[in-house]
């Protein structure tokens, strides 16, 4: 996780203000299938229902990105960065996949 400034608990660093970046660098090879379907699980994990319900469209995104890849292997890596106002840029080996994820609604229930 990169920030501007050193940051902890992690409830501080979702507090943060200001953009924020989560690299992963694969260590193994993995069917890029099954990562969206862990990504998508620890989302849903981590969140109330009601703040999972908000992101369904750009997590489903997230893992078709993901899926598209057919195969994530050892070296590889993807960055998640959130964008405050813009969206989340979702890049795989450096490379920026489709349009910025848009931020969910936060008027809608």
């Amino acid at each position: 996780m990169y920030l501007p400034a050193k940051v902890n608990p992690p409830e501080d660093v979702l507090a943060a203000a200001g953009p924020k970046r989560l690299q992963v660098v694969m260590l193994r090879d993995i069917d890029a299938n099954e990562l969206g379907k862990l990504f998508t699980r620890g989302m849903e994990d981590n969140s109330t229902r009601e703040q999972f319900g908000k992101t369904i469209a750009g997590t489903l995104r997230l893992a078709d990105m993901f899926a598209a890849r057919k195969k994530l292997v050892s070296g590889d890596q993807f960055t998640i960065d959130y964008l405050p106002g813009r969206g989340t840029a979702i890049g795989i080996n450096g490379q920026q996949q489709g349009e910025l994820i848009k931020e969910p609604d936060s008027s809608t229930p």
